[in-house]
């Protein structure tokens, strides 16, 4: 993946980061027994990828610290739907609306690729910033029988998705989704298994309320 990443977290405490932890290092691989070992990671959604290395410079965490971001409210993760996808990188994915992370994501992208340019962030923002939250890196194809098999762990796990209809009558319950959380820097021009978190922020809403 080109230059760095920019990932939303879910606060580091929470139930959804302890149920997406989970699903991602164990119970959906499980479904996949032909993959040797996939990839773990943290749960994250990204806010931007493409940040050039020599625009972060050699101090990630000042970098990150002096960005200039900041949101009237909590960025709000709204998961929809599990996807599955041909990409290596979203092959399983669950999708999160775009509108409560507009703020946030167009900030992000703004001050992090575009050299502050709003209007161009605003348009990557409309044309290709599509929010998800991934649990499987992988070659393989899923069909929908297995699709179906991983939203039954969702379900079982506490998971609620939006769109995915009806769910043995558990609609109301489980998580679907977070507000808040911390920002972070990934180094994701490195090879996968080096990807590594170099800095973090705690979020705050108009530059003075913590909401991690």
């Amino acid at each position: 993946m080109p230059g760095a990443s920019l990932w939303l977290i879910p606060p580091s405490k929470s139930d959804i980061h302890e149920i997406l932890s989970t699903l991602i290092a164990k119970t959906v691989p499980a479904r996949f027994p032909e993959l040797d070992a996939p990839p773990n990671f943290p749960p994250h959604l990204t806010l931007t990828s493409d940040i050039a290395t020599e625009t972060v410079g050699e101090n990630p965490q000042e970098w990150l610290d002096g960005l200039s971001i900041s949101v009237s409210e909590p960025p709000s993760v709204n998961l929809q739907s599990l996807d599955v996808s041909q990409q290596f990188f979203k092959k399983l994915t669950l999708s999160s609306k775009k509108a409560p992370l507009q703020e946030l994501a167009v900030q992000a992208r703004a001050a992090a690729v575009e050299g502050g340019d709003d209007v161009a962030a605003m348009q990557w923002f409309g044309e290709n910033y599509a929010p998800h939250v991934s649990l499987l890196y992988a070659d393989i194809d899923i069909g929908e029988s297995r699709r179906r098999e991983v939203l039954d762990d969702l379900i079982e796990a506490g998971v609620r998705l939006e769109t995915e209809g009806l769910l043995g009558g558990r609609e109301r319950e489980g998580h679907d989704g977070w507000d808040g959380g911390q920002m972070v820097l990934v180094e994701t021009w490195r090879e996968l298994k080096d990807w590594t978190i170099v800095a973090e922020r705690t979020m705050s809403i108009n530059q003075a309320v913590d909401i991690d």
